[in-house]
């Protein structure tokens, strides 16, 4: 094992440590790279052991630009080396922050999605609990319609309607009501009615009112028994029924089955002469009132339907006249840019 002993400066350095550091620095190496950031360093150089102090690069630049010694041979190469190896270091931290900030965001990924497959597991179990309760409470009834004596009544194939009227879905057999018994023969549907022939209207409504009566569990609804029927009409008459079912529109005759039946008879249980009579007598003497524009338009339009042909230049002023005195002023008015 050689002598341990500090390296004398080189020749060109020497009035420079002498005067600025009575201990020269233990720097002009070949090599410093390996003694920086270790706690204690031996070098060999020249069979000459030196122990040397540790150092982070930063430090040994800084000491070095202090004294000038880059500026000097061949300390020049070993500041060039440290300089080199602390841009490396900057650009190995940046690419192990960059490393760390993807890590992070996998770590943050896959905590979202472990929390998103969490809750879809939740969801789940909670609807096949749910899904589990109705089993359990259709079992329950059935066990009580057993012990009770009670049969639940064979569900029935009805005939697609022509009419494109949606029918509404059929309700179960409550305890309270009665099924009905296969024994007795279902009545015929009603024959398409379009209100042209005032004759049959008669048996239309006979035909709807003994199978609404037959199968009042299926449509307990108003507007269930009225979809039903409308999915037998034709014509204008299908046509308009059909668009205020299907807009939600107002009407009073649209609130029960019994006054959908009184204006069938009202509208359409005449002869066409005297049925065109009484809706151009209706339109002449119509007037607005309290209602709304749109529903005095809309109770018009029944009217309007049964004596069609008709021009609008005679439409137009009949309507105009039943209007609030208000609404003719303001028709009479320009119109407002």
């Amino acid at each position: 094992m050689p002598k341990e002993k500090l390296l004398p400066p080189p020749p060109l350095q020497q009035h420079y440590y002498t005067r600025a550091h009575p201990t020269p620095p233990a720097a002009p190496f070949p090599n410093i790279l390996p003694l920086l950031d270790n706690p204690v360093t031996t070098l060999t150089t020249h069979n000459t052991s030196v122990i040397m102090p540790p150092k982070t690069i930063d430090e040994v630049i800084v000491e070095m630009e202090e004294l000038q010694l880059a500026e000097h041979e061949p300390m020049f190469a070993i500041y060039q080396d440290l300089v080199t190896a602390r841009k490396a270091d900057i650009e190995k931290r940046a690419e192990e922050e960059l490393e760390k900030k993807k890590w992070e965001d996998e770590v943050i990924s896959l905590q979202e999605e472990k929390e998103r497959i969490e809750k879809e597991s939740e969801e789940q179990r909670k609807q096949e609990e749910l899904t589990r309760k109705k089993e359990e409470l259709a079992l329950q009834a059935t066990k009580i319609l057993a012990a009770r004596g009670a049969t639940t009544p064979k569900a029935t194939i009805e005939p697609t309607p022509e009419n494109p009227v949606p029918t509404p879905v059929l309700p179960t057999t409550t305890m309270n009501q009665a099924p009905v018994s296969s024994s007795i023969p279902r009545p015929p549907h009603p024959d398409p009615f379009d209100g042209s022939d005032a004759t049959a209207l008669n048996s239309f409504l006979l035909a709807s009112t003994g199978y609404l009566e037959l199968y009042k569990a299926h449509y307990p609804s108003a507007r269930s028994q009225i979809m039903w029927v409308a999915s037998f009409l034709r014509g204008a008459l299908g046509n308009r029924v059909s668009t205020a079912l299907l807009n939600d529109e107002l009407h009073p005759w649209l609130e029960s089955w019994d006054a959908f039946k009184k204006y069938l008879i009202a509208n359409y249980g005449q002869s066409k002469g005297e049925r065109v009579a009484g809706a151009t007598q209706a339109l002449q003497s119509a007037a607005q009132g309290t209602r709304t524009a749109q529903e005095y338009l809309n109770a018009l339009y029944g009217a309007v339907d049964l004596i069609q042909p008709i021009s609008l230049a005679v439409l137009i002023p009949m309507v105009k006249q039943g209007l609030h005195p208000s609404l003719q002023d303001r028709l009479l008015k320009p119109t407002e840019q």
